[in-house]
């Protein structure tokens, strides 16, 4: 589900994250961006996603190559190998033709190295509609909550999700203060 208002702040997703086991079964933050590819010269931007750990986990979305990111990767200079991209079905197919191998490949990210460590499946365009997206990380191998600030100084907001497990008992999630919007459940 995206929640409802699912353009927030940091603040607002500092304090979703901290509560997230109260009130979902799992919780993420994601922001549209565009990313450069090209190591130098011409330009080259793709469609990106600046994405919390277990993003991909919390929308439901398995990998059909490789694997999502971790919260493991949600660190500075990315997790034990690195800075990590996950890439779309649609950009697998474009950029690599679709080639096994692809994982484990490094790709330019406005600069920096990232190993391609997964493929989405072809029907995930992303969570915003309207819009697909080609490669999500957490941005140059920032925390989650730099690459936010970055986001917000150039978009504003950030956009939350979360997975919505019935609680055990009706009060658990009385008083919450969050509702899944209509239209993404």
């Amino acid at each position: 589900a995206r929640v409802e208002g699912g353009s927030w702040t940091k603040a607002i997703w500092e304090e979703i994250r901290g509560r997230q086991h109260e009130l979902f079964a799992g919780a993420s933050a994601c922001s549209d961006m565009r990313f450069d590819l090209a190591s130098g010269g011409e330009t080259d931007y793709v469609n990106g996603l600046f994405v919390s750990g277990g993003f991909f986990e919390v929308v439901g979305v398995p990998p059909v190559l490789g694997r999502t990111l971790a919260p493991a990767d949600d660190v500075r200079d990315g997790g034990a190998g690195g800075p990590a991209a996950v890439i779309s079905h649609a950009f697998w197919q474009r950029r690599f033709g679709g080639a096994k191998d692809a994982v484990g490949r490094t790709l330019q990210l406005n600069g920096m190295a990232y190993t391609v460590v997964g493929v989405t499946p072809q029907g995930f365009l992303g969570p915003t509609p309207g819009r697909s997206f080609d490669v999500a990380n957490p941005e140059k191998g920032m925390r989650f909550s730099e690459a936010v600030v970055l986001a917000e100084s150039r978009f504003g907001t950030l956009g939350t999700v979360g997975s919505y497990s019935p609680p055990p008992s009706a009060g658990r999630y009385r008083g919450a203060g969050v509702r899944a919007a209509r239209g993404y459940l």
